[in-house]
Formats: structure tokens, C-alpha cells, sequence
């Protein structure tokens, strides 16, 4: 598998990016819920980007299979209600989409938002900031 190693630019730079796209959403934004650990950065620079103050998080483990549809914790905060409408979703890869299927069973209305996508899972996604290889491994700066 192919390693590529983003950097703080770069990952700032998509986050800019993917906050861009967000906008030409036109949605009204009540707050974004980072994906827990690799969408708190992204989220914090779109939350920025886009003048939103309140962040949410929720913890997934979506790399064991047989865990995939259990593994949604509870979102910080507890503000999130509902379906999720007028929330954004955000986490930096989506690889095989686990992580946003199980989190779409409980906030389908929600817009979800991911800085990277590999095939297999860019179709649970709404909107990404770059397309990547399904075999391409991603090292983020806070991997380091």
C-alpha cells in the first residue's frame, strides 16, 4: 500500500477547501460534530472558515467489522436532537464508510462532510475535499 504523508498545510489547506464547498451549500449550520480523533482538527479550522461556534464530538471505532454498526458513541455535549438537520459531520477520511453509515442510522439529515475519500466509502459522504486511491494510506500530522 502506498504511504502518503499529509502536512499541517496541506490538511489546512483542504479544511479551507472543504469549507468552501460547505457554502455553496446554502444551508443553515447549527453546529458541526467532529468525528473523534481525525475530524477535530479539520472541524476546527471550518468551524472558522465558516463563523460556526459550537462543536460537538462522537467517538468511533469503525476499523473492527464486527463492530462496525455498535460503535457510535454518545456525541459530546448532548445538543445534537433530532435527525441531525442543520448539523455538519465532519471527519478527515472516509475509507470504507462504516463510520458515516452507522452515524447516517442516527442523524440522516445531517450533511456529511470528509476531507478525503476512498472509493469504497465516498458514496456515504455528501460532500469531500480530495478524491484519494483505495489503496493509499494516508499518514495525518497528528499521526506523527
Amino acid at each position: 500500500m502506498k504511504e502518503r504523508h499529509l502536512s499541517w498545510e496541506k490538511i489546512h489547506a483542504d479544511s479551507r477547501s472543504m469549507a468552501e464547498k460547505i457554502k455553496k451549500e446554502k444551508r443553515q449550520i447549527q453546529g458541526i460534530i467532529a468525528v473523534a480523533r481525525g475530524g477535530l482538527v479539520p472541524s476546527a479550522i471550518i468551524a472558522h472558515a465558516l463563523g460556526v461556534p459550537v462543536i460537538e464530538a462522537v467517538g468511533m471505532a469503525s476499523y473492527d467489522a464486527d463492530r462496525a454498526q455498535s460503535c457510535v458513541k454518545k456525541v459530546s455535549g448532548g445538543t445534537v436532537s433530532g435527525d441531525g438537520a442543520g448539523w455538519l459531520i465532519i471527519d478527515d477520511l472516509v475509507d470504507s464508510g462504516r463510520t458515516f453509515a452507522a452515524l447516517r442510522a442516527s442523524y440522516p439529515n445531517a450533511l456529511y462532510c470528509a476531507l478525503y475519500a476512498k472509493p469504497e466509502g465516498k458514496q456515504t459522504t455528501d460532500l469531500c475535499a480530495v478524491d484519494v486511491a483505495q489503496r493509499e494510506w494516508l499518514v495525518f500530522p497528528w499521526e506523527c
